[in-house]
Parts: C-alpha cells; structure tokens; sequence
C-alpha cells in the first residue's frame, strides 16, 4: 500500500513538474503581442476547468463567443487552443491561410495509441496525407467522376424506403438507414454486396469502429492527450486502464481497415472483383512493384471514405427524418412539389434535381440546421498574428461550425427549419461552405453527399408519410432536437409513424429502373 502511494506521489511530481516547464516555456514567449482573449487562466493547470466536458461543447464554445468576442483561446499545459466563432474567421484562417492552417493536432490516445492518425480524417499535413487526397480525388472528386456513381445512390434509395415499409419501427430507422448507406459506399469502395437478410459483418466492424473513434477523440477525455509523457507509465501503476483501452480500439481499427481491403484483393486474385475504388487503384500499380507505403495509402483511404462517408451520412438522414416529422408544413410543401413535377407513376431520378428547388433546399437546410461535425480542428504549423492577436505555432485551432450555422447575423431564425431561407433572389449562404470544411482539407467526398442526400430525401418524400408520434390519450408528440455529442454529432432517438404515401409505392419501388 505505501509503496503504491509513494509512486503516486512521484507520478503527481512528475506531472507538476512537466506543466510547470510547459507554462514557464509558454510564457516566456511572444511579449509583443496577446494572445486571443479568453477565460482568466490558472497557475500550472492553465484553463483546464474552463474545457467543455464532452456534452455538447459547441455550446461552451458559443458561450465564451458571446463573453470574448468571436475569436478567443485558452490554454492547458502550455498548448494554446483557438476558438473560432464566426464565418468570417474560420474563412480568413482556414481557407485564405490554409498553407500554414492545414495540419490537424496530434492526438495522443485516438490518433497514436488507437491508430487514427492513419486515416485521412488525422493524418498530418504531409506526403501521406496528399496520398489519400490525390487517390479520393482520382476517384471522386468531380462531377463527371461521380456519374457512375448515381445508379447505386438511387437504388439504395429504393431499398432504404422497402426496408421502412416491411419494419416502420422507428426503433429501427438509424439502422435501416445504416444499412442503405453502407450498401452503396462498401459497393463503390470495395465492390463488397453487403448481406440482404440479417447483420453484414462489415457494416457491423464499421458501426463498432466509428462509435470507438468517436470516443476516443473526445477533446479533454484523456489526460494522456495533455500529457504525452503517460503513454509510457507502466501497466501496474493505478490510471493505467487506458493503455488497454487504447490496444483494444487499434485491434478493431486494424480489422476494419485491413478486412474489406483483402476482401477485394482475393476478389481480385480469383478474377470476380467488381470494379471499385480499391480495384482499380491496384489495377494501376505494377504487381512486381507494390510498394508498401503505397499499399498502405490505398487501403487507408479506403477504409477513410467509409468511415467518413457512413457516419455523416447516416447523422445527415436521421436530422431529416426528425425535421421532416417536426415540422410538417415542409414535408407537405415538399410533397407538393414532388406530385407536380413527376406526379404519382414514378419516383424521382437526378435529372429532376433542377426541377426540385424546394427540395434542394430542404438538403441545405439539413446540412445547416444540425451540423454533423460541430467543430472543426487544426493545428497551426507557423508563428501567425491575426487582427493584433498572435497564434503560435503549434496553436489547436477550432472552428465552432455549430455556432457559424447558428449565428444569427447569418441566418434568421437560426434555431427553425425552413428550407425558403435558401430560395428566392437573395438566399442565405450555402451551408455546404462550411460543413464540409475548409481550404486545403475540405471533405474530397461532399459531392458525393449532397447528390446521395438528395436522392434520399427526394426518394422518402415521394413515397413516405413523415408524421408525429401519438401518446396514449391519442395528442400528437412533438419530436425534440437532442444530439448525441461526439465529433460526429447526430439526433437521440427519436419517435415518429412512417406510413406509405399510397398503395402503389411498394411496386414503383420494386420495378423501378
């Protein structure tokens, strides 16, 4: 017992001792210029009280806005943390500076320990994040290159609104939707056909992965994200836990990079691969030459179209089936629309995109009213100043997306779902300059989401009544916005009725082209 308290004890000095060396170091630089304003910081722990505490920190993040103006800091153990507030900001940083704000942070636990840092989403601003860009951009990043791609969109459509009417429970809607969209991105990425009946191991590996990323990147959950030196305490010693942690979640990402990967490798040995993103950047390498750092970024970029792509996706549809059960004057203006441009004899197709500004616009109004990613972070690979403020090198910088669709210098009424914000003349700014990201890292796949969510929503109008639960007296039940926090954010379950537009939807589905 005493000899656990004594390593406690030397632990305890041992971190003193580091914070202190990091807060004299930190102050010891830049004189001529302030840092951003910000909460009043104590000795040795900085702002450490002051962090969110991983409930909804958009919402503290807004709150020091509205004290400190729409650019402030904190500090924790001598790293500078940079909120960004407004459009205006994160636009004059992140994309007219993303030479120098392009890097993402390096995180301790989610990215080194548990493997993150291999994917797009964390890799450094460097070579092997230029590969991942410059395959993903090979593959998607035009219209014309995701043509091809709009077949699969529209038939998974097509069996997200089957899939409804054989079980409406609105218990099971996320993972109907789950199912739909990893139907078609493990179809384009791996030409894997995820399992018609029962559970697809693929899409399970995917859930399981995401849900441990989103955990394991929590700002301020681990303390070894604050203090590296932990990661090198040994087993035995109390606190430890997250080390096995840590092992358990690379073993997982492991599997669900590599898994789908050698599937279509084998595919590709016994000559049945269906044409795909992995396929056909193999296709392209000299078999006698398959480097392993090329292999590596394939596969990587693979497994971070999936990740990325699921995930937001997913959180996109279930905020429009709350918003379209919420607020029912939008989906009957909607289905109007939709009967007067295509009627009732067939479902919509791409071409009618045009043809639908109103639902288009419900697409814009879903990406802005509930960002999936509320906040998007970077680190600042150079010394910088900004309106008489300096951010050093090394700086964590966080653009407050939540707040910047929120801000109601920019959009009326911020907290209403109304789609006419983005029609008429002069319409409010498009959501899609922000939720997807900004500059250099903007999403290589935000052509692919908004033509795949668009096809949804227009699909699920046409077909589907959206409407209110009922309690037991028989009073309608207004549906509530309540977010899951993480860094990809999406409703709480939710209650809704999911009932069929007419009798003849369920053939139009099945004899669609």
């Amino acid at each position: 017992m005493i000899y656990v308290e004594l390593m406690e004890c030397i632990l305890l000095a041992v971190l003193f001792a580091v914070v202190l060396r990091r807060w004299t170091k930190a102050g010891s630089k830049g004189k001529q210029l302030p840092l951003p304003p910000g909460p009043r910081t104590l000795p040795f722990l900085g702002n450490y009280f002051d962090l969110p505490d991983g409930e909804k920190d958009w919402v503290t993040y807004k709150a020091w806005g509205k004290t400190y103006g729409d650019v402030c800091s904190v500090s924790v153990g001598g790293q500078t943390i940079v909120v960004l507030n407004s459009a205006q900001a994160a636009v004059d940083l992140m994309v007219m500076r993303s030479s120098i704000y392009s890097d993402r942070p390096t995180l301790v636990f989610g990215g080194e320990m548990c493997g993150w840092i291999n994917s797009t989403a964390l890799a450094p601003y460097g070579d092997v994040w230029r590969g991942h860009r410059r395959v993903m951009h090979q593959f998607m990043g035009t219209q014309n290159m995701i043509k091809p791609f709009l077949p699969p969109m529209r038939e998974a459509a097509h069996k997200l609104v089957l899939s409804i009417l054989e079980n409406p429970s609105p218990l099971e809607l996320e993972n109907h939707i789950r199912r739909a969209v990893g139907s078609v991105i493990f179809k384009l990425v791996y030409g894997y056909t995820v399992v018609s009946t029962g559970q697809d191991p693929f899409i399970h590996l995917t859930d399981i992965a995401m849900q441990q990323f989103s955990k394991c990147c929590e700002p301020a959950t681990y303390l070894v994200d604050a203090f590296p030196f932990l990661r090198h305490m040994p087993n035995w010693i109390p606190g430890s836990a997250f080390k096995r942690t840590a092992q358990h979640f690379w073993s997982t990402l492991q599997q669900f990079a590599q898994d789908p990967f050698q599937f279509t490798k084998k595919q590709m040995e016994i000559g049945t691969a269906v044409p795909s993103f992995i396929s056909q950047q193999l296709e392209k390498m000299d078999p006698e030459l398959h480097q392993h750092a090329e292999l590596d970024i394939i596969k990587w970029a693979g497994a971070s179209m999936v990740a990325g792509g699921t995930e937001a996706l997913v959180s996109m549809e279930l905020i429009f089936f709350l918003a379209m059960a919420k607020y029912q004057n939008v989906q009957h203006k909607a289905q109007r629309e939709i009967h007067a441009v295509i009627g009732s004899n067939r479902l919509p197709k791409f071409e009618d995109l045009h043809d639908l500004p109103y639902v288009h616009a419900i697409m814009k109004e879903t990406l802005r009213w509930q960002a999936v990613a509320p906040s998007i972070i970077r680190r600042v690979m150079e010394d910088d100043t900004y309106r008489g403020w300096r951010i050093p090198k090394g700086s964590v910088i966080l653009a407050n997306v939540w707040n910047i669709m929120h801000d109601e210098k920019v959009y009326t009424n911020p907290y209403t779902f109304n789609p006419d914000r983005f029609l008429g003349l002069a319409p409010d700014r498009d959501p899609a300059d922000f939720v997807f990201g900004y500059g250099r890292r903007l999403c290589p796949g935000n052509l692919f989401a908004e033509q795949s969510l668009f096809m949804t929503m227009a699909t699920v109008l046409a077909t589907l009544n959206i409407r209110k639960p009922h309690n037991g007296q028989g009073i309608e039940v207004k549906p509530i916005m309540e977010e899951v926090s993480g860094l990809i954010s999406r409703p709480k379950p939710f209650l809704c009725v999911l009932k069929p537009r007419h009798l003849c939807v369920e053939a139009l589905l099945r004899n669609s082209e």
